[in-house]
């Protein structure tokens, strides 16, 4: 199996350079990596890159005037998933009209698609459960069973839904997601987020599965080098904590590479490097796990604080002075900003006590860190 472990951009569009190392160091057979920056910076240019370099590779040789990759393994096009996933994506289903064969080969012929086939794949399967147990296979019969039963639970993981279930309707061939309280939506009227992220779990499900089905590669052996641009896109903040731990839950031979402006998505995987282009400096994702994303926010991404702006220029204003002798006006000023800001939140109100109590810090207790 192929997986890239070093990436060298240089001069591309906005990206000067891009030089980074995703050789893992713990035995494992690949990094992920997530790429950073400000607008501007060159993400999805060096996803592009990256994509057309890998696709176009002969031989081993991943390079051309701009980009070069390292990769790591045999390099088997044929049996290597390549998707690229691009910022606007929802999840497009082609209607079906009853069981019908899917010719796997066009699948892989055409990448980009196959999350449209979905429902004609689990109309499919569910025709072959029936047959099967017209036929007297329970073996098949439950192994098709267990199967929805496990989509059903990673649809209750990323639809955070303990309740939801997925539901079928022999009569019209057709499959709808039921939430826990009652409501039930076609996967063509899903919410933005939800058809966001099923466009990449049912594309790389129905890729998987034609590569099985035409090179007969074990669907656990079958490696994977992912990109997703602004993989946060339409996605609730809970989500994008969950995206990235899902996807390498659920995909573990697969290799992601994305592109990202969330502190949430940053932070929750290990065994990832994050990489600004902005900056350019690399860092483990292992050393921003734990940190807060206020911190994320202000050290990563380079906002100017922690909170939202109004209360940042009160908050500077208030400061500013009570740091030297003021007029009666400004005494007017500054309580009146000390009384705004400590209805805020209880932070602010601290923030508040703080620039009206000057000092040396207090003493800490013995044995305190």
């Amino acid at each position: 199996m192929a997986y890239v472990r070093q990436i060298q951009i240089a001069d591309y569009r906005s990206i000067k350079r891009l030089d980074v190392d995703l050789n893992p160091s713990d035995g494992q057979p690949f990094r992920h990596l997530i790429l950073t920056g400000p607008n501007g910076s060159g993400k999805s240019s060096a996803l592009e890159l990256i994509h057309a370099a890998i696709l176009d590779g002969r031989s081993g040789q991943f390079r051309s005037t701009h980009c070069q990759l390292t990769l790591t393994g045999p390099w088997i096009r044929r049996e290597q998933l390549v998707p690229y996933f691009q910022a606007r994506r929802l999840l497009q289903v082609q209607p079906v009209a009853g069981p019908t064969r899917i010719d796997w080969s066009d699948v892989l012929n055409s990448p980009g698609g196959a999350a449209g086939l979905v429902s004609q794949y689990l109309v499919n399967r569910k025709t072959d459960q029936s047959f099967a147990r017209d036929d007297g296979d329970q073996a098949t019969v439950s192994a098709i069973e267990t199967w929805f039963s496990e989509l059903t639970a990673h649809l209750t993981n990323l639809f955070e839904d303990p309740s939801l279930s997925l539901q079928f309707d022999r009569k019209n061939y057709a499959f709808r997601v039921r939430y826990g309280d009652g409501r039930e939506v076609a996967f063509t009227e899903l919410a933005q987020g939800h058809s966001a992220v099923l466009n990449i779990v049912f594309e790389l499900l129905i890729q998987s599965r034609a590569h099985k089905e035409v090179h007969g590669v074990d669907l656990q052996q079958l490696a994977g080098i992912v990109l997703i641009d602004e993989i946060e896109t339409h996605l609730h903040l809970s989500l994008q904590e969950l995206i990235l731990p899902f996807l390498t839950d659920l995909f573990p031979t697969f290799q992601f590479i994305v592109a990202t402006h969330s502190p949430a998505v940053i932070a929750s995987i290990p065994d990832a490097v994050v990489y600004d282009l902005g900056k350019r400096e690399a860092v483990a994702s292992e050393d921003l796990q734990g940190v807060r994303y206020g911190t994320l926010m202000t050290h990563h991404f380079g906002i100017a604080a922690d909170m939202d702006l109004d209360s940042t220029d009160k908050l500077t204003r208030l400061r500013e002075l009570t740091s030297r002798p003021r007029s009666a006006d400004e005494d007017s000023e500054l309580a009146s900003l000390a009384e705004t800001l400590r209805g805020r939140s209880h932070t602010l109100s601290l923030e508040v006590w703080k620039a009206l109590n000057p000092g040396p810090p207090l003493p800490m207790s013995r044995g305190a860190t």
